[in-house]
């Protein structure tokens, strides 16, 4: 069985893609890897794939809570430039680890909070499991980011509803919309969600070609490129610039 590292660190560049949303990591932005170690063939000592990185906020998706429990030091220090990293950005990894390993009810990216599940709380019952999954767990799996209090508010409001729709509305929606429709219905309903609420994110005013991509741990529209059907190779572009004024349009609703 292989063993794993952890490691943090601020990324070098906006180049590096989170493994789980598949999103760009911004510049300077904590992110957080894990790498398997395999012992080599015929070999003492392990071999180490590449570093798996990912968003402070999708880590706590990419395992359930008995694989963290068993894998994450004990010693948060063991993890990798952990040490390296500054004061509160130590302890918002110290409850997102936490968190991980079932610790938290709730962690937060923004404050670093991490609050202990209430002990006097009865265990959910298999009955009241679509109850739960309609309000609780779906606001948990939110980051505030940049975004109001109110935005937060109005966007875990519109998650609740949009769970109860299938996964085939759902990607209809978003391609009414001109959106991506591929993913786990967790993360359809997010991205409709977010759109509701804040508008849907207009072409790439450089190349006219994509659709731009709002971080909103930043505040920051970018351009995810495009495939050049001519040139058969992937375009990168850098609109829509530093300072650039985003429009957003309607979210649009299918008509009857």
């Amino acid at each position: 069985m292989p063993a794993f590292e952890f490691e943090v660190e601020y990324a070098k560049s906006n180049r590096s893609a989170c493994k789980h949303c598949k999103e760009k990591i911004d510049k300077d932005a904590v992110r957080v890897g894990l790498k398997a170690l395999g012992a080599a063939e015929g070999q003492m000592g392990h071999v180490m794939e590449s570093t798996r990185w990912h968003h402070f906020g999708c880590f706590q998706r990419v395992r359930g809570v008995a694989w963290f429990k068993k894998h994450i030091p004990q010693n948060i220090e063991e993890v990798r430039n952990f040490t390296e990293m500054k004061d509160e950005d130590r302890a918002k990894l110290s409850s997102l680890f936490s968190a991980c390993k079932g610790d938290c009810s709730i962690q937060d990216e923004n404050d670093g909070t991490c609050n202990t599940p209430s002990k006097s709380s009865p265990p959910n019952k298999r009955k009241n499991s679509a109850a739960d999954d309609s309000s609780p767990k779906v606001a948990k799996l939110s980051s505030k980011g940049s975004l109001t209090d109110e935005q937060f508010t109005a966007i875990n409001e519109a998650k609740i509803v949009l769970t109860k729709r299938s996964t085939a509305m759902l990607g209809a929606l978003l391609a009414k919309n001109g959106l991506p429709k591929s993913g786990r219905k967790d993360e359809l309903t997010e991205r409709i969600a977010e759109c509701q609420v804040m508008g849907v994110p207009p072409k790439c005013p450089l190349c006219e070609r994509a659709t731009l991509k709002w971080y909103r741990e930043t505040d920051v529209f970018s351009c995810p490129g495009h495939f050049d059907d001519e040139a058969k190779s992937f375009k990168r572009c850098k609109g829509p610039g530093e300072g650039a004024t985003v429009d957003r349009a309607p979210w649009q609703e299918l008509t009857a």
